[in-house]
């Protein structure tokens, strides 16, 4: 924006139809003087999708066929043509001798600023339509995941979510979607992505190495095992990707688990303050603290999915083990047979989601007053980094299996 003889003058680029991807659309020169507004057609077009408004020019791309490429290049031309002419439009409007208010501006403007017909691009070669990574990777999904009936819907829900992860990326980093993400170039990309990322200073968007190698880990198997194993996509000419997993740099004892005490039990199942909901999350946690069976296999308590064995009138369960699938023996005591009796039926919610289990726990001890800071490493990105959080802000299902395992010790177990 600038002001000649008290005249506000401004230029700039417009797309008619932004948001259709189908077409082309035109481009025109919006010029505002004052508070008058003119649209000059600079008979020129591109389609959406190939429009940097920032840049206020056509992109320029080597993925682009080579039709799109040249005409692209032509309304750059065009544009740089017309920016040369708006240089020397201010140029005369600025000059001493030259006395012009705003209906003078706006005649000397539309004379001025026209095309010659032989350097538009009307006739814009539309794109070659091309199947797209996002395409790509969903119909894999289908085939190893959505059309799996062996596959729980938990399963499924997770690493859909891990495949968003990837089309998020490529729509906030403005990649362009072709099968080109699909090569190990493109693994490489979102893996320095992703650790460049956890360390931007959003929080939301740090990520463990476990949660990276997870994340990538899906994408490498849809390319290895649906896209270039199938023959449905042997035309695409894609070649098998390696990842290479991000190591954990922390050490057991530095990791923020630790076993809860006696005192600390006491006081969450002591405390009056809990909704309904809470309590039963809170007996979900006691039956962790009494077996130390991990989340994942925690539902198997309450669903009798077990194997019952007595011997010399001590009574076992036998859980085949979601994670090692392998069989862990629990002892059954009074407290668990009483966990089971209450929620014969059935808890208020239908199934314990560990999301909100852990967000119930960290309620359930800050209204404990279970506030005392702990020191901690976390890992981010492969990167040990060390941390402070208060007790309620930072626990988590899993102190349950490190406190049983902890207790166990103590007691002599090996």
């Amino acid at each position: 924006m600038m002001t000649l003889n008290d005249v506000k003058l401004s230029f700039n680029f417009n797309l008619r139809r932004p948001c259709d991807t189908r077409r082309t659309t035109p481009i025109y020169c919006v010029v505002r003087l004052d508070h008058r507004q003119m649209k000059l057609p600079t008979a020129l077009k591109v389609y959406p999708h190939h429009w940097d408004d920032r840049k206020q020019e056509c992109v320029v791309s080597a993925d682009m066929s080579e039709a799109e490429r040249n005409d692209n290049m032509q309304a750059n031309r065009v544009i740089f043509a017309l920016r040369c002419k708006i240089d020397e439009i201010i140029s005369y409007l600025c000059s001493g001798g030259v006395m012009v208010d705003a209906d003078f501006m706006e005649r000397y403007i539309k004379n001025k600023l026209t095309i010659p017909k032989d350097m538009a691009n009307k006739n814009a070669v539309p794109p070659i339509r091309r199947i797209t990574a996002t395409t790509l990777l969903n119909q894999a999904f289908d085939i190893a995941y959505t059309n799996k009936q062996t596959l729980t819907a938990s399963t499924i829900s997770q690493n859909r979510s891990r495949l968003d992860g990837f089309l998020s990326y490529i729509e906030v980093t403005g990649k362009y979607d072709t099968p080109d993400l699909l090569t190990q170039k493109g693994i490489n990309d979102y893996k320095r992505w992703l650790v460049k990322m956890s360390f931007s200073g959003d929080e939301s968007m740090e990520k463990s190495s476990k949660h990276i190698n997870q994340l990538c880990q899906l994408i490498v198997r849809l390319i290895n095992k649906e896209l270039c194993e199938s023959g449905d996509f042997q035309d695409l000419k894609l070649t098998q990707v390696v990842y290479t997993k991000i190591p954990d740099p922390r050490v057991p004892e530095e990791m923020k688990r630790r076993a809860i005490s006696s005192d600390e039990v006491e006081r969450i199942m002591s405390c009056p303050e809990l909704s309904d909901v809470e309590k039963e999350y809170r007996d979900i946690f006691s039956m962790q603290l009494a077996t130390g069976v991990r989340f994942s296999d925690l539902s198997k308590l309450f669903t009798h999915d077990y194997i019952e064995k007595e011997k010399d009138g001590e009574l076992t369960y036998i859980i085949k083990t979601h994670k090692e699938k392998i069989l862990a023996v629990i002892i059954v005591t009074d407290d668990i047979l009483e966990l089971q009796r209450r929620y014969e039926s059935g808890f208020s919610f239908n199934t314990i989601r560990e999301s909100a289990y852990n967000n119930a726990l960290k309620s359930i001890f800050l209204k404990a007053g279970l506030t005392q800071i702990e020191s901690y490493c976390k890992d981010i990105a492969g990167t040990k980094v060390e941390r402070t959080g208060r007790l309620c802000d930072i626990i988590s299902n899993h102190y349950a299996r490190h406190t049983f395992i902890t207790n166990k010790l103590r007691e002599g177990y090996l």
